[in-house]
């Protein structure tokens, strides 16, 4: 539709579960080989858990992806930085 303008996911999560790091490195991996340059995670304990930032082993997989040069930030990224402590 819009081959100039960077692929965004709009909004993502995971529940939580032993298989939520997993899911979320695969996820952000599947990402950016698709051409993702930005993806909008569903940040909040609402019904569930579905914060990145709820477990180390899932910050550490989150981590490992969006360490990776060219995502694009905003909003409130400095919160979702911190909070994944990068």
């Amino acid at each position: 539709m819009a081959p100039t303008k960077p692929l965004a996911v709009a909004e993502i999560g995971c529940a939580p579960g032993a298989g939520k790091a997993v899911w979320v490195s695969d996820a952000l991996t599947r990402a950016r080989a698709a051409g993702a340059r930005m993806v909008v995670w569903f940040e909040f304990n609402k019904e569930t858990d579905w914060r990145l930032s709820a477990e180390e082993s899932v910050r550490r997989a989150a981590r490992s992806i969006v360490a990776d040069s060219g995502w694009v930030t905003g909003g409130d990224y400095s919160l979702v930085r911190a909070a994944l402590g990068i």
